[in-house]
């Protein structure tokens, strides 16, 4: 999938920031798990990558990839988009 007008931003302060919502796909997740086993962020050129393993290091390996075009990756993207809001795990 590939998302190309994402806003980020404290969704609770910008009416204009985004949210993806990922609860109901991931099995398992808990504020105790490992972030990386279920969601990882990486670089694809000028836009960011993330990757979804809906049950972590369980059996199944279906991964689920958005590319957000025109957001450029940082090694705290993930935790900067879990505290403002824009991605939502539980």
């Amino acid at each position: 999938d590939t998302i190309t007008d994402f806003t980020l931003g404290n969704t609770k302060t910008n009416t204009n920031a985004d949210i993806i919502d990922l609860s109901d796909l991931l099995v398992g997740y808990s504020a105790t798990s490992n972030l990386s086993d279920f969601v990882t962020a990486t670089a694809d050129g000028a836009n960011t990558k993330l990757t979804i393993d809906h049950d972590g290091t369980g059996a199944l390996n279906s991964l689920v990839t958005i590319v957000m075009t025109n957001t450029v990756f940082t090694t705290d993207l993930l935790n900067e988009l879990i505290t403002n809001g824009n991605l939502v795990l539980e």
